[in-house]
């Protein structure tokens, strides 16, 4: 028997982290991109994955469709927020709601749709002016028949346009052990995308043959979560790092959010705020939350990924999800310019401090060799904005101040950058935000 949960289906999933990116040479950047995956991770291939200006009103900006790995990338967007829609068969599509441009690692969960147990008694419900949010539903939309049981007696995903679907609902079989759906004459429900819909006019009762037009009115309330996570995150061995991430309702009504936190090391991860792991959002606002990792003492300098999940208590188990990247480092000796401190051992740079800044930051990095030095701010496009250094450097630990500033003496955007430290064959680049 399939049921179905009347409070599953969670659309309006937010996902955003923004974390340090290891390039090996610059490049045209991506100003929108990210992954998307299943509810429990796996990686999602083939996805429609859709941005809009302001969705459902709104117009849709670019379209593409998910790589091997569930990736997908974009240029630059009009404007300074966005809304991603993520669609594939097999799935409940998933609403992403008011990111900001640039956002290069949004992670987007879709929920399974359910399997339908068959039976011969059938019939067809269709219309042509259904709605969703208020406006028509689009190709990928689920649209579901739901029996008084709680069964879900047939579903499909729309492949016409402009508010037009055809679902075919099972009757129960009485030959059979199975809630295969609608006795004869019972009243018939229906989900949106997972959400009940409101039915325009009569009820309509199974009868197993009629094919009948019915419209109908989807969700007009949902909640929604944006998450930021912490561009400074740095741990070091022995140690727990506390990691903190703000998640923003994005949607129009107050909602339940359930927090969890995982790893790509079988470390150990916790929730450390909220303690109870579950946050009570107003619409437009906002609440933070801290990871905690433990990293075990005589452990290397690594970046590790850093996923914070958030799921929708009101709605559905599958919501938006977050990245961003711990830094893991020894301590490096780095002094406050010159070869002052300790001697490294390494080709290194860290994090800059603050970060986001505004005006001014700190990056410091260090050498284990002398030798030729370039360190310079490129933006997102990949265009070199500001050479800080550009010469011969003895082996040391430097560090070294921006200004938000680029070559010719004028204040840059706000925005990501990204610094790069370069020495013979050798390369790092990290991500900076600059906040004004």
């Amino acid at each position: 028997m399939v049921t179905v949960n009347k409070a599953k289906g969670q659309i309006a999933r937010g996902a955003l982290i923004l974390g340090a990116v290891l390039l090996t040479a610059p490049a045209a950047f991506a100003q929108v991109g990210g992954r998307v995956r299943a509810t429990g991770g796996a990686a999602i291939s083939g996805a429609k994955v859709e941005v809009w200006d302001s969705y459902p009103g709104g117009s849709i900006i670019d379209s593409s469709t998910t790589g091997a790995p569930g990736t997908f990338a974009f240029g630059a967007v009009a404007g300074d927020h966005f809304d991603l829609r993520v669609s594939k068969k097999g799935y409940y599509p998933t609403i992403v709601r008011n990111l900001p441009d640039p956002t290069t690692n949004a992670l987007v969960e879709l929920e399974n749709a359910p399997a339908i147990l068959t039976s011969p008694q059938t019939a067809d419900l269709w219309d042509d002016t259904t709605t969703f949010l208020g406006k028509p539903i689009l190709q990928g939309d689920a649209v579901s028949g739901i029996d008084p049981q709680g069964v879900i007696c047939g579903l499909t995903q729309t492949y016409f346009a402009n508010g037009a679907y055809l679902l075919h609902v099972f009757g129960d079989d009485a030959l059979t052990t199975e809630d295969e759906g609608l006795q004869l004459n019972n009243p018939e429900a229906f989900d949106i995308n997972g959400l009940p819909a409101a039915i325009v006019g009569a009820t309509p009762l199974f009868d197993g043959i009629v094919s009948k037009k019915v419209r109908l009115i989807g969700a007009t309330s949902v909640p929604g979560a944006t998450v930021i996570g912490d561009l400074n995150a740095a741990g070091e061995p022995g140690k727990t790092a506390s990691v903190l991430f703000r998640v923003f309702n994005s949607g129009n009504v107050s909602g339940n959010f359930t927090v969890s936190a995982e790893l790509d090391q079988p470390w150990t991860v916790t929730v450390q705020q909220p303690a109870g792991l579950v946050l009570t959002i107003d619409a437009g606002k906002e609440a933070d939350v801290v990871a905690g990792v433990h990293v075990p003492g005589g452990t290397p300098d690594m970046d590790v990924e850093l996923r914070v999940i958030v799921h929708s208590d009101t709605y559905s188990s599958a919501n938006s999800g977050a990245w961003t990247i711990l830094s893991v480092t020894g301590h490096s000796g780095v002094g406050d310019g010159g070869t002052g401190g300790l001697i490294p051992d390494q080709f290194s740079l860290a994090q800059n401090y603050p970060n986001p800044f505004n005006p001014s930051t700190q990056i410091s990095y260090s050498l284990k060799a002398d030798g030729r030095v370039r360190l310079e701010i490129v933006n997102i496009l990949g265009q070199n904005i500001r050479t800080l250094v550009e010469g011969f450097r003895s082996r040391g630990a430097y560090s070294e101040i921006w200004d938000g500033r680029d070559d010719q003496g004028s204040g840059v955007p706000s925005g990501i950058y990204f610094y790069r430290l370069v020495q013979d064959d050798h390369s790092l680049v990290r991500k900076m935000v600059l906040l004004k």
